[in-house]
């Protein structure tokens, strides 16, 4: 008997067929974060630009949470990062919002 197929196989499954059709040479790799998973895809596809990091992040994000909405419980998110554009963005907030408090 087979271990049914979990929500992180499912998720790096889709996503990998997803970066594929946009053919982007990008690998999938999960990160559990304390508030759900971190799709991050990296790979040798150019760094064309920072803008189009984002979109890809973006565009990625809207299909990946459309298809997994229900895949994990209320309280958790999927988050795709695109050649680690989003963790930028992410310690770029928290370095402006510890800037803040200290002001």
């Amino acid at each position: 008997m087979t271990d049914p197929i979990t929500t992180e196989s499912r998720l790096t499954a889709f996503v990998q067929d997803l970066i594929e059709r946009m053919r982007l040479e990008l690998q999938v790799s999960l990160e559990s974060l304390p508030d759900g998973l971190r799709v991050n895809l990296s790979g040798p596809t150019p760094n064309r630009s920072f803008a189009g990091r984002a979109r890809r992040s973006t565009r990625c994000q809207h299909v990946v949470s459309a298809a997994f909405r229900d895949a994990l419980p209320d309280n958790q998110r999927i988050v795709v990062d695109c050649q680690g554009f989003r963790k930028a963005k992410d310690r770029e907030l928290q370095q402006m919002a510890r800037y803040l408090m200290e002001k």
